[in-house]
């Protein structure tokens, strides 16, 4: 018994065609899981950094335009 030509077995060729795709793919969701453990501490047991922080930007711009 013989395989058609489309099942038998080839080896593929060894390039690195789609590595930099992958390497930019699990950069970007490191980059993603950092910011989100940096956000969850910063809104949770940071003190409440971040609003503090917006309150503060948004309170000297008001300033800044006179309102």
């Amino acid at each position: 018994m013989t395989l058609p030509n489309f099942l038998t077995l080839t080896p593929r060729p060894l390039t690195e065609r789609g590595q930099s795709t992958a390497e930019y793919a699990l950069v970007l969701v490191a980059v993603t899981a950092l910011v989100a453990v940096v956000i969850a501490y910063l809104s949770g047991d940071g003190g409440g950094a971040i609003t503090g922080l917006f309150g503060s930007v948004f309170a000297r711009m008001r300033s800044l335009i006179g309102a």
